[in-house]
């Protein structure tokens, strides 16, 4: 999961951003498993278009791509931005639209799967309701929603970073109004971060499906 704020290390005798350390670990991770699910449980009728929210270097896109979507990934990093791009145009791939944008920024496609894996409570607190709001319109009915939301007890939300987006589980039980869930997994315990810090983590990893109309 996302660190930002970890403490830069050396390499080479060059310090190195904390952002570029954990782009560089999360790069040699495998896909995403509850992305893996919700493709088992997506529709084969609806059209192949995703969204990838905080893509970062692309685990989750590149495996999205493989599977013959189109993919539209936004991340505010360039460098993990110009990573993916370099891997996709290395692999043949043609069907990634990528673009440096915040979640303020973001402008959803009609798509029929978004995915948003370990990213979505570095969107600023005042912001959240608006972005999710695009978010949920712009899946279509029947479309699933794969990712993670940080929870009431999680560490990171006292520390000195800025403001988190985290929520308790009456909030969540409202944002998924008009879906079914069809996995939801809390974890509420201590863990490491992607590059080894030690943390306390409250996350719930949800896949849902938008209600038909």
């Amino acid at each position: 999961m996302k660190s930002l704020t970890d403490n830069a290390s050396r390499k080479g005798g060059v310090k190195q951003d904390p952002a570029e350390r954990y782009y560089e670990a999360v790069a040699k991770l495998g896909v995403n498993e509850h992305l893996r699910l919700a493709l088992g449980l997506l529709d084969d009728s609806l059209e192949k278009v995703a969204v990838d929210c905080g893509c970062g270097t692309g685990r989750d896109t590149l495996y999205l791509l493989g599977e013959g979507f189109v993919v539209h990934a936004f991340d505010r990093n360039s460098k993990a931005l110009e990573q993916l791009r370099h891997s996709t145009a290395s692999a043949g791939q043609t069907s990634l639209i990528s673009s440096q944008q915040s979640f303020e920024q973001f402008e959803f496609p009609r798509a029929g799967l978004i995915n948003a894996s370990a990213c979505l409570y570095f969107c600023s607190p005042s912001a959240f309701d608006q972005f999710w709001s695009r978010l949920v319109k712009s899946l279509l009915p029947g479309g699933i929603f794969s990712g993670h939301l940080m929870g009431a007890n999680d560490s990171w939300i006292n520390s000195k970073r800025p403001p988190l987006t985290w929520h308790r589980e009456s909030d969540l039980a409202q944002m998924f109004t008009g879906f079914d869930i069809l996995h939801w997994d809390e974890y509420d315990g201590e863990g490491e971060t992607a590059i080894g810090q030690k943390k306390h983590w409250h996350t719930y990893r949800i896949v849902a499906r938008k209600k038909l109309d």
